[in-house]
Order: C-alpha cells, then structure tokens, then sequence
C-alpha cells in the first residue's frame, strides 16, 4: 500500500506540473487579449479625435465658403449695379475690389478721351433697351468663378467672374463674357 500511495502521489505530482505551463499559457493569452483590446478602443478612440477635429475642419471651411460666397455676389451686384447706373460709379470701391489686371483691362476697354474705367464691362452694353436692367442670378461655380445671369435694359446677359485673393482681400481678377446678346 505504502508503493501504491507514492504512486498515486507522484502521479498527482507530475499532473499538476503538467497543468503548470497551460495556465502560464492561459494567462498570457488574457493579458495579450487585454491589450489587443486596450489597442482597439485606443485606436477608436483616436479616430473619434480624428473625426471630430475633421468635421471642425470641414465646417470652418464650409462657413468660409460661404462667407466667401456672399462676399463675391456683393461685389458683383455692386460692380453690375454702377455699371447699369444704379449706383454711383465709386473709383475707390473699383480699386479696392478688383485687381490690378482687373483695372488695366478696364482703363484699356474705356474708349472715351481721358482717363476712366470702362464699367459696362460688367454688363452687356446695351444702350437702347426698354425692358429692365437688372442681375437674376449669381452661381458658385467653384475655384472661385461665380457666374452671374442678368437682364440689361430687357437684353440677356451672362458673365462668369474669378475671384482671387490679395492681402486677406477677395479681389475680381478676371471677367469672361458667356452671353452677349445681339445689339442693333
């Protein structure tokens, strides 16, 4: 009986030694379970961080463009309506809202003696219409060209504008004529 007890302890013995190792096993997969999870929910948590600080970006760009936007469409009523005499022709409002290359297109295109700015640009050209004079639409058009559809004297028009951007100031760099009516 004595042989049979050491036996049966030495058995129990080497059982438990084999035990040993798969419970190490056992704890290093939870540990490394516990820090793959640990990795995830620091990776969302990121990307939470991330995605908030885009749609931060996002809206203040979106709230630029718009502001951008309706600053362009002031300028371009303003500039349409001098052109068309709704407004007082303003030389400083030219020279402040529109480029340089802008305002040498417009003193080389007025064709009076002297020096002026050629403000019908801005508009058809019409000069004896009946119907009315007036801007219909202004679209972004993206890259910061704006087109603008307009009535002159009952005449259609349509022109598309480049806005650039000088010392922080939105400036009308460019003027392309889409529509120009037939004028007799």
């Amino acid at each position: 009986m004595n042989k049979s007890f050491i036996l049966a302890v030495s058995m129990a013995a080497c059982s438990l030694t084999a035990c040993v190792p798969w419970q190490k096993e056992k704890a290093l997969q939870a540990k490394l379970k516990a820090e793959r999870e640990k990795e995830i929910k620091d990776s969302v948590a990121e990307a939470e961080k991330e995605a908030a600080r885009m749609a931060f970006v996002q809206d203040y760009i979106a709230k630029a463009k718009a502001e951008q936007d309706a600053q362009a469409k002031t300028i371009i009523r303003k500039l349409f309506g001098m052109s068309v005499g709704f407004e007082e022709t303003d030389d400083n409002y030219l020279r402040n809202h529109c480029t340089d290359k802008m305002l040498s297109k417009l003193i080389d295109d007025y064709d009076y003696d002297g020096f002026g700015y050629a403000i019908w640009d801005f508009r058809t050209g019409a000069q004896e219409g009946d119907g009315p004079s007036k801007i219909v639409s202004i679209k972004s058009l993206g890259g910061n060209w704006y087109r603008y559809d307009f009535l002159d004297m009952g005449f259609k028009g349509a022109k598309k504008a480049h806005f650039v951007y000088e010392d922080g100031d939105l400036m009308m760099d460019k003027l392309v004529t889409l529509i120009q009516p037939q004028i007799y």
